[in-house]
């Protein structure tokens, strides 16, 4: 039988950051074929990128708790974007980097961050969220509606 457990989100601050980083190092760990020490040498870069979005002012962490314990964590890069079909704005909402800790998994804290991330979007103006998933978390992106795009990608290097 599984657990339940009371999930608040809270917007995260520049103080999140070493909680931001570890869920960061997880996450990749887990869905990326890269070895440990190459996803080590890439956190100082993400976690500069990260203070500096923050900071801006464009990029805004959620943090999940459950009775005062971090439950899983992921966030929001408002980002600019060319004259789009269907957007009054130059700009989307990219959810990035969320990831729940295990012993709270399937216990809805991806989804209170999603939903957390979506009305703040909203309440902003934002018009379109995109993110790039996992196999695991594809189920709940497709459960809050979100859809496959024809997006590809050519790595250069």
């Amino acid at each position: 039988m599984m657990e339940s457990f009371a999930v608040g989100v809270t917007t995260g601050t520049i103080h999140d950051i070493e909680t931001l980083m570890q869920h960061r190092f997880k996450l990749w760990s887990e869905v990326s074929t890269r070895g440990a020490d190459e996803i080590l040498a890439r956190i100082p870069a993400y976690t500069e990128w990260l203070r500096a979005g923050i900071e801006k002012g464009c990029v805004t962490p959620f943090i999940a708790r459950s009775q005062g314990t971090v439950a899983g964590s992921g966030c929001v890069w408002i980002r600019d974007v060319e004259p789009k079909l269907g957007l009054s704005r130059f700009e989307e909402g990219y959810l990035m980097a969320m990831y729940t800790e295990q012993h709270f998994r399937r216990q809805g804290v991806a989804s209170a961050i999603l939903q957390a991330a979506i009305a703040y979007l909203r309440e902003r103006g934002v018009e379109r969220m995109t993110l790039h998933s996992s196999d695991f978390g594809r189920p709940l992106y497709e459960k809050f509606g979100f859809g496959d795009t024809t997006e590809m990608r050519l790595n250069l290097k």
